[in-house]
C-alpha cells in the first residue's frame, strides 16, 4: 500500500512542479511585455533581472532595478527602485500583491529629489472571477513612510502607518473606500511651505476617510478602454484629521453629472479651533498670513466648536452667504 501512494505523490508533485514553472514562466514574459507596452503611453520602464519565486504555493517574481522615466513640458523624471515583487496564488492569478524594498526608492524630477523608506510595503489587486474580472478589493499598506528631499533640505513627511481599501459593496457600481494614516509627522519642507511658526508642533493626530462612490459603471477590466468608470454619487461618511488639540472633520452627499461638476452638500465641523489662533498669538515669529482672515471669519464665534455647511451649486462652493470659490472637477480623462 506503501508503494502505491508514494508514487501517486511523485506523480502529483511532478505536475505541481511542472504547474508552478510554466505559471512562474507566463507571470516572467507578461511583466516583461507589460513594461515594453508602456513605452506607448510615454513612460520607458527599464530593469535588470525578471527571478522567479513562490514555490510551492504562489506564482511570483522579483524584479531588479525597476527605472521608471516620464517626460512632459516641464522636464523629465526618473523613478528608480531597488526591486518590486509580484505574486498570485497558485490557485487564482486574479489576486496579485506588490511588494517594495524597505530600502530607499529615489524620485527625480527636473526640479529636485526625493527619497522614499518604508517597511513591509504590500499592496493587493483582487479581481471577481469571471470574464469581466470586475474590481473586488485594492489595499495598501506600510509601516513607517518617510519622505526626504535628498539635497539636503531634510525630510519631507512622515508616517507611522498607512492603511487604504477600496472594496466593491453588494452594489456592483459602489465601492467603500477607507484610508487611515496614524503618527504624521510634517518635516521642516512642508512646515516651511505652510508658513508654520517652527514653535508649533509637526505632529497631526491620525488622518481618517471613510466614504463610498458610486460609478456609472463598476470597474472591470474594460476600466482603460476608452473612457473609463466616472463617479456619480458621493457619500462621505467622514473625512477627519487633528492637529495641535484642534479637531476637524467633514460630512455629506455630492452628486456628480456627466462633466464632473458637484452638487451638494458638506458638513464643516471645527472643535476647539481656538488652540490654533493660541499657538499662533504666542509665536515668537509673528502671526502667519492664514490666521488673521480666518480668525475674523470665526471671530464672531464665541464657542470652541463650530459646525457649518458648505453647499456646491452646479460646482459653485458657498459657506452661508460667503463664495468659497470653484469646487474641483471629478472626471477621470
Amino acid at each position: 500500500m506503501l508503494r502505491p501512494a508514494v508514487k501517486i505523490l511523485v506523480v502529483v508533485a511532478v505536475i505541481w512542479g511542472l504547474w508552478w514553472a510554466v505559471a512562474t514562466s507566463a507571470l516572467k514574459g507578461g511583466i516583461a511585455a507589460w513594461m515594453d507596452a508602456r513605452s506607448t503611453s510615454g513612460l520607458q520602464i527599464e530593469a535588470g533581472e525578471i527571478v522567479r519565486a513562490g514555490f510551492p504555493l504562489r506564482i511570483a517574481s522579483t524584479v531588479a532595478d525597476v527605472s521608471v522615466t516620464g517626460s512632459n513640458t516641464l522636464g523629465r523624471s526618473v523613478l528608480q527602485m531597488p526591486r518590486i515583487g509580484l505574486s498570485t496564488p497558485i490557485y487564482w492569478p486574479g489576486e496579485i500583491t506588490l511588494q517594495l524594498p524597505d530600502s530607499p526608492i529615489t524620485l527625480s524630477t527636473p526640479a529636485d529629489q526625493f527619497a522614499l523608506m518604508s517597511e513591509g510595503f504590500d499592496a493587493t489587486l483582487r479581481l471577481h472571477p469571471g470574464p469581466s474580472l470586475q474590481l473586488d478589493f485594492l489595499s495598501a499598506a506600510s509601516a513607517r513612510v518617510t519622505v526626504d528631499h535628498q539635497d539636503g533640505l531634510g525630510r519631507v513627511l512622515g508616517i507611522e502607518k498607512l492603511d487604504a481599501h477600496i472594496r466593491q459593496s453588494a452594489t456592483p457600481v459602489a465601492y467603500d473606500i477607507g484610508f487611515t494614516a496614524a503618527g504624521v509627522e510634517l518635516g521642516p519642507i512642508l512646515t516651511s511651505s505652510f508658513d508654520l511658526p517652527s514653535t508649533w508642533p509637526p505632529e497631526l493626530g491620525p488622518v481618517f476617510a471613510d466614504m463610498q462612490v458610486i460609478f456609472d459603471r463598476p470597474w472591470d477590466r474594460t476600466a482603460r478602454q476608452g473612457i473609463p468608470p466616472q463617479p456619480r454619487l458621493i457619500t462621505v461618511e467622514t473625512i477627519s484629521a487633528s492637529y495641535a488639540g484642534a479637531e476637524i472633520s467633514v460630512g455629506g452627499v455630492l452628486n456628480v453629472d456627466a462633466a464632473g461638476i458637484l452638487s451638494g452638500s458638506l458638513r464643516l465641523q471645527l472643535k476647539n479651533w481656538h488652540n490654533l489662533f493660541d499657538l499662533a498669538e504666542a509665536s515668537p515669529q509673528g502671526v502667519p498670513q492664514w490666521v488673521r482672515p480666518v480668525q475674523n471669519m470665526l471671530g464672531f464665534i464665541s464657542q470652541d466648536q463650530v459646525e457649518q455647511i458648505i453647499t456646491i451649486e452646479q460646482g459653485q462652493m458657498r459657506m452661508g452667504f460667503i463664495p468659497l470659490g470653484l469646487a474641483p472637477v471629478l472626471r477621470f480623462p
